[in-house]
């Protein structure tokens, strides 16, 4: 078998945004599938202490995934979404 490595992913906001909503939803799209109850996919938001609990619906089929942060973002902070 071929290991095809991890599929092409967009995200809205997109890397490096600045002045984002501290309300958003964030949104990755996918090139293929995803599989988020597989021990093999996850995502996690992170923000200045660390990880934060987010929401992730998934969508299309594995295609894309909804990521809704379960506590307000504060403002002027980064936050970094990561996918593995």
């Amino acid at each position: 078998p071929t290991n095809r490595g991890a599929p092409a992913m967009q995200a809205y906001p997109a890397n490096g945004a600045v002045e984002v909503p501290i309300d958003v939803k964030i949104a990755l799209v996918f090139s293929e599938p995803i599989d988020l109850d597989s021990s093999l996919s996850s995502v996690a938001l992170h923000g200045p202490g660390g990880q934060l609990e987010a929401q992730a619906v998934v969508a299309e089929g594995g295609r894309l995934v909804f990521l809704t942060p379960r506590t307000a973002l504060e403002p002027s902070r980064r936050y970094t979404v990561r996918v593995e």
